[in-house]
């Protein structure tokens, strides 16, 4: 009798645990200079991961230029006031003690009148 209760608490508490996932990844941004751009993700996982940004794989800290916004599973990196220089590819990794899991998208910003993707063949008027 006593055996099969602690047998039970076991695998309760090993359902407690599971790697991060991404439910939503980010996707790549296309912006004019001076707006506002915001990658966003939504992780499952237990215990609640904690997640990692990353610009061209080097750690960013939230500061007056980058804004990190958690709600629920929504994670959100925010980016203020965009500049030319804020150009480039941005991770996102969630990890908790199960494991880790990442993705990336590429931040563009567009600057003068007008200018072009050429990967889209689109025109920026900015």
């Amino acid at each position: 009798e006593e055996y099969s209760e602690v047998r039970r608490a076991e695998v309760m508490e090993d359902d407690a645990v599971s790697p991060p996932t991404f439910e939503t990844i980010m996707e790549d941004l296309d912006v004019c200079a001076g707006e506002t751009p915001r990658f966003a993700v939504v992780v499952e996982g237990k215990p609640i991961p904690d997640i990692l940004w990353f610009k061209n794989d080097i750690l960013l800290s939230e500061s007056s230029h980058y804004t990190f916004v958690y709600d629920d599973n929504e994670c959100s990196l925010v980016v203020l006031n965009a500049r030319p220089e804020d150009s480039g590819v941005y991770t996102c990794t969630a990890r908790n003690l199960a494991g880790s899991v990442s993705c990336k998208a590429e931040l563009t910003i567009h600057e003068g009148k007008r200018s072009v993707s050429w990967t889209d063949k689109k025109y920026f008027d900015c």
